[in-house]
């Protein structure tokens, strides 16, 4: 598990496009965004493309 799931609902309802954004949520800290915050940015931009 990466996130626990007050996390992700945090990061659902935050959509952060950006590292510092990303830092921001609850859970998050540096060494999980440094690990994982590229694939989990890439896919809320993928989410929030896909309605263009």
């Amino acid at each position: 598990m990466v996130f626990n799931d007050a996390t992700l609902i945090e990061m659902a309802e935050m959509l952060p496009t950006s590292q510092a954004e990303l830092l921001a949520v609850n859970g998050v800290g540096q060494v999980k965004l440094d690990r994982y915050g590229e694939a989990f940015l890439d896919l809320i931009e993928d989410h929030l493309t896909m309605g263009d």
